[in-house]
């Protein structure tokens, strides 16, 4: 079964609750995929850059979050995820870059590029987004009411 990482460049504060509220559907999700959640600590893109690559998994699957990637609606996000777990990576990693984005080897090593729409968001609202549609992908896989409730 693939372990799902996810990984943010940013600050993490106590009872934020933006950040509690990503952390309640990691846990929602780990009942279906065990999760876990990475926080790279703001810096210049560089340095952001060397500590992502630091975190993944030698033969995952790489998802980079940019505002250039493909839209996704979440049956089409359920879909890539069975997909990606279908060609036998262990490890899918989803990471969202720092103020500045992504740099450009992350991009590089990506399987795919994710764009949540063209709105810009915070950090941490991409963060709660990107956590929700994961745990909705699995219940739409599995048929649940969370995606129609």
């Amino acid at each position: 079964m693939a372990r799902y990482h996810i990984v943010s460049v940013l600050k993490r504060a106590k009872n934020d609750p933006l950040l509690l509220a990503a952390d309640d559907y990691i846990k929602r999700l780990n009942h279906y995929r065990q999760s876990q959640f990475h926080v790279v600590k703001p810096s210049n893109i560089k340095d952001e850059e060397e500590n992502i690559l630091a975190i993944l998994p030698p033969k995952g699957l790489l998802v980079a979050l940019d505002e250039r990637g493909q839209e996704l609606t979440s049956l089409a996000l359920s879909q890539k995820c069975a997909q990606w777990e279908l060609s036998g990576y262990n490890d899918l990693t989803f990471v969202i870059g720092g103020a500045f984005g992504l740099g450009k080897e992350i991009i590089a090593k990506a399987h795919f590029t994710w764009s949540l729409g063209k709105l810009t968001l915070p950090h941490r609202l991409a963060l709660v987004t990107l956590s929700e549609q994961l745990y909705r992908a699995q219940t739409i896989l599995r048929n649940e009411p969370y995606h129609h409730e």
